[in-house]
């Protein structure tokens, strides 16, 4: 048996290893689908009990008046969407160079 090695390897890893052997796709979908459900139930409670309004200042005079979680999901969703753009150009730029040799 070739998991002798292991005596020294935390418990974790070689939980892992036999999670992955075993082909538990089911058991690891739900695992992850319940860490999905967690963490969207914390988030939302978090966004509940961030409901103050906040003011935003802009040029000339300009204000918005929005709770703290819009402003949050909102600068995290425009994070992502910078990232994902600039990433994807790269990825383009990169084909379009290939292509050219």
């Amino acid at each position: 048996m070739y998991y002798r090695h292991l005596k020294r390897v935390p418990l974790f890893f070689v939980a892992l290893i036999f999670f992955h052997e075993a082909k538990m796709h089911g058991l690891r979908r739900f695992f992850v689908w319940s860490i999905r459900g967690v963490l969207f139930v914390l988030l939302f409670g978090l966004a509940l009990k961030n409901q103050e309004i906040v003011d935003l200042h802009f040029f000339f005079g300009q204000q918005w008046g929005l709770p703290v979680s819009l402003i949050v999901i909102g600068s995290f969703g425009l994070g992502v969407v910078l990232g994902l753009t600039a990433a994807f150009s790269r990825g383009i730029a990169r084909r379009v160079e290939e292509r050219r040799h």
